[in-house]
């Protein structure tokens, strides 16, 4: 990301996003003008901390599916450590023990 911000001078062009996902540089402008009645800039300034807000983690393996907004490591709802992942949720907890204690 970091790379990308610097590249284009902290910028992000809309309609290039557009060709990239549909084929059409005008696409994303004219489904945010139909559909929400919004007139969209095909560029404007990136607000870090705003963009980070989207950036989720993802992994997956058999019988197993994470899903994680990057807010959660930094406030260390989830950490990394010992080639563990520990889920500090006492939601999380209570829904996985109650479904556990459903299936005995």
């Amino acid at each position: 990301m970091d790379a990308e911000y610097k590249g284009n001078n902290g910028f992000v062009n809309v309609d290039r996003i557009s060709e990239l996902f549909y084929r059409d540089r005008a696409h994303i402008r004219k489904y945010a003008e139909e559909e929400y009645g919004q007139e969209l800039d095909s560029e404007f300034k990136i607000h870090t901390d705003s963009l980070k807000k989207l950036i989720r983690f993802k992994a997956a393996v058999k019988g197993l599916t994470i899903s994680l907004d990057i807010g959660l490591f930094q406030n260390d709802t989830v950490v990394l450590k010992d080639n563990s992942v520990i889920i500090r949720n006492q939601s999380i907890y209570d829904q996985l023990l109650k479904q556990r204690n459903e299936g005995n």
